[in-house]
């Protein structure tokens, strides 16, 4: 969802109210106006109890008229009060009365918008279904659905899923929402994600009816009022309980979910553990009276909270997980474990937990908190001599296998420590765990306010993590953990996620630099023990897509059949698509070979063709002055725009059953000797491609930027999960028929182009030039037109991107690419780094091979901090 508003911070500046253009996500107003531009010569809605700059940025688009009612009619700006297009009423729609004597016009009217007090849901759900039973076919956006409990208790979680979207990220901090019965609408919000993959687990036991309760546990009630927020979460929901609790619990879960619910009922004391030899018929009530035994014969201190039923409850977690994962009800790719008071950590873990299941990790995946060394776990006494925060355990993802894996571990912690005397709580045995088996992990940062808030990316108190878990780490000598969360900061920082102070960044940086500096240079990494996973989990299998076509080269075909044993000697499996002049050629050349799939369709066959004829027009009409029309003639622009559908309808199909794809041109095995090292790539799951030149702001807009073909990106490699690809396919697809809109013709690479400049975080890159499309996909070693490509990012003081390119170099393949690698650092660090120059590149400065760069750069590299300024 893009936010385009001409001239808004000027109509904004008009009534002189700074708070009208405060940044979209933290204040509602450019998203009404924007909303407002939707609709020309319509009603719109405003039913307020605030100072009319809600009126006012609803007015913005002045081809509509706003009714704003406000009973108690706060406004007092003058210049509000004047606005032409608002007409103010002090009728009060939360009466019955009132609302019927103007129901006409809310009935008829494009948007209604609604952030009335008290904010108690009951009055907002009532109105929805006022609007609902009448069959309104406008938008009603609704303020504050996620900061006010009684917001989402009682209106936004009974709202079924069909008719809203959460635009919380584009509207105001505390919530935004629109609901919309008409279809309509849908194509101007963002795609809702397809969690359907994921089950979620929880559960609830009175733990108060057994005998070692104390008046400092919860009660029943303390739960059961935070489990709302859990209990409506839109997802395939997994409920763990005992037979007094259930009908409480059901009772919070919406009805129009109900279909997406399981729920198990257990008698508590019954639980028992599986697939542990020997303990497999001890009940839970025996471990309680063990672990009470144990706090007597060796005492600690600990929160009386966490007594002995509390910590089996808590260890009853995995269990549950396991066997939510070998039933399956919901046919699940993945599983996360959630508290039932998880709204207790706060309302933005709440908003950000769609976000979080978009991601996917595969592997155990939790907050860590802090850094508790290796050499304290293993002193077991020390360990347990009160309770340690490391990770959390309230909130924890990851696929069936490797969940099901790391629960049945901690399990095992907990009885190993049990045999031993010991035993707090479940999130003390998960670091014993990820010492023995690190690559099972694979954590993100923060603290218990932001398990789920900091998923993703490190929105809300970066200072947790600086203070905690990097410094910990780094002073504990675990510099590749310490330079892990770094980069999971810093990434977030460079993207606008999180802000960050001079002393933040000064720390930020030094403890990036330091952890990379004893990682690249000295060797000295602590890493975590080498027990290898026994996973054991082989380098997955990607299908590779390919196309070979006659466009009226056939030296060119001639010469790429030259070269097919490269072809013939994949393992993956291939999918081919031609037309009939090749199609019988490459059917002889791969009989053999049982994993390749030929499909045959020619070019005017696929969707693209039925432009034809306004591509023939543009072709002649939009000037390109560098178009070579013996290479690039509408029968090969009509196939660069096919080979998207030819992608899509592979991975839609999938026949090989893989969860990543190679998609590349058939002529690529131009740039390599050996076509089989695309088998070696670590394919990822968001996309990557080839940029060459970057499309940047400065270019201006893309009808005149490309009357020059520019090979901005390379269409004719793509990687990644099947899911990604076909997001990009489906921009592919719009930009396309926008270029169309806008009688303009390029190559596909033109629109990749203007995707990847209005989407920025969409894809990955590997950078370079087509020579090395292939031998860049890791780092960069053929450093060709990379310089011009740091170059354009520093002429455009984008800092950051110059130095992901930078950061991309495999400076000890040659003396060249160390050349360039040192001597843009000079150039970037500051900027990129908070002042500090990377103690690699400085360590390669005192190379007598490097010292020009240190006496072309004398006066650059004197505004540089030392390292032990910070220390």
């Amino acid at each position: 969802m893009e936010i385009t508003l001409p001239f808004y911070d000027e109509y904004a500046l008009k009534v002189y109210i700074a708070e009208l253009l405060e940044i979209a996500g933290k204040a509602h107003y450019r998203l009404l106006a924007y909303l407002s531009s939707l609709f020309e010569n319509q009603v719109i809605i405003d039913i307020s109890t605030n100072t009319g700059y809600n009126s006012y940025a609803l007015a913005y688009n002045e081809k509509n008229i706003v009714y704003a009612f406000n009973s108690q009619n706060n406004m007092s700006n003058k210049y509000i009060k004047e606005c032409s297009n608002i007409k103010f009423n002090t009728a009060n729609l939360c009466d019955t009365n009132d609302r019927e004597i103007w129901s006409d016009l809310i009935l008829k009217s494009a948007m209604i918008f609604v952030d009335v007090e008290p904010h108690n849901g009951t009055w907002e759900y009532e109105f929805y279904q006022f609007l609902h039973n009448h069959n309104y076919q406008g938008l009603l956006v609704c303020d504050d659905i996620w900061y006010f409990k009684d917001m989402r208790d009682h209106f936004w979680s009974q709202i079924p899923e069909t008719y809203k979207y959460d635009l919380t990220q584009f509207g105001h901090w505390s919530g935004t929402g629109i609901i919309t019965m008409n279809d309509a609408y849908i194509k101007y919000f963002p795609q809702k994600s397809d969690n359907n993959d994921w089950t979620l687990v929880t559960a609830y036991f009175n733990l108060t009816i057994y005998a070692d309760n104390t008046t400092s546990v919860r009660n029943k009630n303390f739960y059961m009022t935070h489990a709302h927020a859990c209990m409506a979460f839109p997802y395939n929901l997994v409920v763990y309980c005992d037979q007094e609790s259930l009908e409480q619990i059901k009772a919070l879960r919406p009805t129009h979910l109900m279909e997406k619910t399981k729920f198990f009922v257990f008698d508590f004391d019954e639980l028992k553990f599986v697939e542990h030899p020997g303990y497999e018929n001890v009940p839970f009530s025996v471990y309680r009276d063990r672990i009470l035994t144990n706090r007597k014969n060796k005492p600690y201190q600990f929160d009386p909270r966490n007594n002995a039923s509390y910590y089996l409850f808590c260890v009853a977690r995995y269990l549950m997980i396991k066997h939510a994962i070998t039933l399956n009800p919901f046919k699940s790719t993945h599983f996360a474990w959630i508290n039932i008071c998880i709204e207790r950590m706060g309302f933005k873990n709440l908003i950000h937990l769609d976000e979080a299941l978009t991601v996917h990790r595969d592997k155990f995946s939790t907050c860590y908190i802090d850094y508790l060394p290796n050499y304290l776990v293993n002193n077991t006494h020390e360990y347990f001599r009160y309770g340690r925060c490391s990770m959390c355990s309230g909130f924890f993802t990851g696929n069936a296998e490797y969940m099901y894996r790391v629960c049945h571990e901690i399990e095992s912690k907990f009885l190993e420590y049990l045999e031993q005397g010991y035993g707090h709580a479940d999130e003390q045995l998960y670091s014993p765990v990820y010492f023995k088996y690190p690559n099972l992990f694979d954590q993100y940062y923060g603290d218990y306010l932001e398990m789920i808030t900091n998923y993703n990316y490190i929105y809300v108190n970066p200072q947790s993590p600086l203070n905690h878990f990097i410094r910990n780490s780094f002073l504990s000598g675990f510099y590749s953990g310490c330079h892990k969360a770094c980069t999971f900061l810093w990434n977030s920082y460079a993207k606008n996620k999180c802000r960050l102070d001079c002393e933040q960044l000064h720390q930020l940086s030094y403890y990036k630099q330091m952890s990379e500096y004893y990682i690249e240079t000295n060797k000295k990494v602590l890493s975590t023990p080498s027990t290898p996973s026994m996973l054991s989990v082989p380098r997955k299998q990607s299908t590779v897509i390919t196309l070979l076509y006659d466009v009226g080269n056939p030296q060119h075909i001639a010469s790429l059949f030259q070269r097919v044993l490269q072809w013939i000697a994949l393992s993956f499996p291939i999918i081919i698509w031609t037309d009939n002049v090749y199609c019988e050629i490459l059917h002889n050349i791969f009989q053999h070979k049982n994993n390749v799939k030929i499909c045959k369709r020619n070019i005017d066959e696929f969707p693209p063709n039925i432009h034809m004829e306004k591509i023939t027009k543009l072709y002649d009409s939009y000037v390109v002055r560098n178009r070579s029309k013996t290479k690039d003639t509408i029968k090969y622009h009509m196939l660069m725009y096919s080979r998207p559908h030819m992608w899509a309808e592979s991975i839609k199909e999938n026949p090989f059953n893989t969860e990543t794809f190679i998609c590349i041109d058939f002529g690529l095995v131009r740039f390599t000797q050996n076509l089989s090292v695309i088998e070696q790539w670590n394919i990822k799951d968001k996309v990557k491609m080839l940029l060459i030149n970057p499309f940047v702001a400065s270019d201006g807009d893309p009808i005149n930027y490309f009357h020059a073909t520019r090979h901005n990106v390379a269409g004719g490699l793509v990687t990644g999960k099947g899911e990604n690809i076909l997001k990009l396919i489906d921009l592919f697809d719009h930009e396309f028929k926008e270029m169309l809109n806008n009688d303009w013709c390029q190559l596909d690479e033109a629109i990749m182009a203007c995707i990847i400049r209005k989407y920025p975080d969409l894809c990955d890159y590997l950078y370079g030039d087509y020579s090395g499309i292939i031998a860049n996909y890791e780092k960069i070693r053929d450093i060709t037109n990379v310089p011009n490509i740091i170059q354009k990012y520093l002429d455009n003081r984008m800092y950051a991107e110059a130095q992901r390119v930078i950061n991309s170099i495999d400076y000890n393949y040659s003396d060249t690419n160390k050349y360039f690698f040192i001597d843009f650092s000079v150039l970037t660090n500051y900027y990129s780094m908070d002042g500090f120059l990377n103690p690699i590149v400085k360590n390669m400065l005192d190379d007598a091979k490097f010292r020009e760069i240190a006496q072309k750069n004398v006066n650059n590299l004197k505004y540089y901090k030392e390292i032990h300024d910070h220390e």
